[in-house]
């Protein structure tokens, strides 16, 4: 959930579905879970009347930029635009390093709330990503 310019508030999002949501239901989240924080909390009280299956998609450049020099990049939620140099090692490690702790941290979130959390990056087919899920869930049930 969020506005132009703003960055996304999944805690306000899983608030809302918890709110409005009233009969226990399956509920798929789909996100990048680049979020304000203290959406954890809220994905947990979630999880306490409804089955909440997560799903992280990703970009492989949240982890690695193309060896290009000095490249304009702009933050598609706020707007905000930054020049890097996506030749220097010591920046190329940093966004490897920033985008493996996120990863780590929403699988603990998701991990502690008691929900699945599938991974797909934008450079997979997202059909049969979606039946990897099914399928993995399927397995799961048995």
């Amino acid at each position: 959930m969020q506005t132009a310019g703003n960055v996304t508030d999944l805690r306000r999002l899983l608030d809302t579905a918890a709110r409005v949501i009233k009969r226990r239901s399956l509920i798929v989240l789909v996100s990048d879970f680049i979020s304000e924080p203290g959406w954890e909390r809220s994905l947990a009280r979630l999880t306490d009347r409804h089955e909440v299956v997560a799903v992280r998609l990703f970009d492989p450049r949240e982890y690695e930029l193309p060896d290009a020099g000095l490249i304009a990049v702009q933050d598609a939620e706020t707007g905000e635009q930054l020049m890097v140099d996506s030749s220097d090692p010591e920046f190329r490690h940093r966004l490897r390093r920033a985008g493996e702790e996120r990863a780590i941290a929403v699988r603990d979130a998701t991990r502690r709330a008691g929900v699945d959390l599938h991974v797909i990056s934008t450079d997979d087919d997202l059909v049969e990503a979606f039946v990897r899920i099914v399928e993995s869930r399927k397995r799961r049930r048995r």
